[in-house]
């Protein structure tokens, strides 16, 4: 958690982009599921 509050802060965009990856991730369960 500490990491990401750090990165957040640092680069903004790589929270967005593991957003992005959790959405994908999520979506592909739900779809093979």
């Amino acid at each position: 958690l500490v990491g990401g509050v750090l990165a957040w802060r640092r680069a903004p965009f790589a929270v967005v982009v593991l957003g992005a990856a959790a959405t994908t991730a999520v979506l592909r369960g739900m779809g093979v599921g």
